[in-house]
């Protein structure tokens, strides 16, 4: 351990956009629509999920409908703040139904939570084609024409 002041010398960081990584409004509501394309996964706590309740930054309760349910509160080990093991992980999603290598859109009520599902379902399991819905239930919400589901209020 070091005491006293450390100086480092500023850097120029180029941020590069990767747009094949984040789901549209738009794509979501296509998927919605047609019922086909990529699975939708909702990585919200099962009470908003289900209607129960809502966070502050939804305008609705409920769920966009098709969406399954992997809370990203399964993600990891509590004890030691880690992610779970990669079979643990795999058994989430096959539990949902959902099969590893499927096209995948995640989302919750503001982005970080579905962060989350995209990074276990992408770098740890390796799925590569999925998508984060960075808009996420506090963007789908706010519109009455699109459909949610689970709206028990």
């Amino acid at each position: 351990v070091e005491a006293g002041s450390n100086r480092r010398e500023p850097k120029t960081f180029k941020v590069h956009f990767r747009p094949e990584l984040v789901a549209s409004r738009q794509d979501v509501a296509q998927v919605v629509k047609t019922g086909t394309g990529p699975v939708l996964i909702d990585n919200r706590p099962p009470v908003q999920y289900s209607g129960e309740k809502k966070s502050g930054s939804a305008a609705r309760f409920g769920a966009i409908p098709g969406a399954r349910n992997i809370p990203q509160g399964q993600f990891y080990n509590k004890a030691g703040h880690t992610f779970t093991d990669l079979a643990q992980l795999g058994n989430l999603w096959q539990e949902a139904g959902i099969a590893n290598g499927s096209e995948q859109i995640t989302y919750c009520n503001t982005g970080h939570w579905a962060s989350l599902g995209w990074f276990a379902s992408s770098e740890l399991l390796g799925n590569k084609k999925t998508r984060m819905y960075d808009g996420s239930i506090a963007d789908w919400s706010l519109r009455k024409e699109l459909p949610m589901v689970n709206t028990k209020q």
